[in-house]
């Protein structure tokens, strides 16, 4: 059963599945939690025009969480959206490449169905006589993925980890260095510093 969500008020009733057996009204405002218990609904869930979805739950028992979870990627629309995590091996499979995360660094950008749009691995090198963490490979298909992942390196436990520490590259791409924030080191390097 596929719902169109607009055409839906808040007296609508919404069977979804026989194994759930809930009824869910979706409200076209909250306003007064008394008023949704009397209906005797344990979930309410209101999507607004911007395709925000928002789960009320009025029951707190059994395993109603993986119920509601099972419910809105069943039913619901996925929400275009981009968000960053770790380059995991499945990722890795995904994109053909194969490469241990020594720092805990290696980035991955994916969208809403889990496609990847931005990695970057970060591993061991030298510069000259010293050890450094380098980014060894840097792949993206748009800025704002690559934007995002720099905020996903620099994230707090990040920070914390390395304070003080230069991530270095020696890549030459224009968007790479302007997207990421590296600085020219003159030596055909380029860093930032975890700060």
């Amino acid at each position: 059963m596929v719902y169109d969500l607009k055409n839906i008020n808040e007296t609508t009733p919404m069977y979804l599945g026989e194994k759930l057996g809930y009824e869910v009204f979706i409200p076209n405002f909250m306003y007064n939690h008394i008023s949704f218990n009397k209906r005797n609904c344990p979930i309410w869930i209101k999507i607004n025009d911007e395709g925000d979805c928002y789960v009320f739950l009025q029951e707190r028992d059994g395993d109603l969480e993986n119920e509601i979870t099972e419910i809105i990627t069943k039913y619901l629309p996925k929400k275009k959206a981009l968000h960053c995590c770790r380059f995991s091996s499945q990722l890795q499979d995904k994109a053909g490449v194969h490469d241990s995360d020594e720092f805990g660094l290696n980035s991955a950008c994916v969208d809403e169905n889990n496609e990847l749009q931005a990695y970057v691995i970060v591993g061991s090198g030298k510069i000259e006589d010293d050890n450094v963490m380098i980014v060894k490979r840097v792949w993206y298909l748009d800025k704002k993925p690559l934007s995002m992942l720099r905020d996903y390196l620099l994230r707090e436990e990040n920070v914390e980890k390395y304070r003080s520490k230069e991530l270095w590259h020696s890549m030459t791409d224009e968007t790479i260095v302007e997207t990421l924030h590296f600085i020219d080191r003159g030596n055909g390097f380029y860093s930032w510093q975890f700060e």
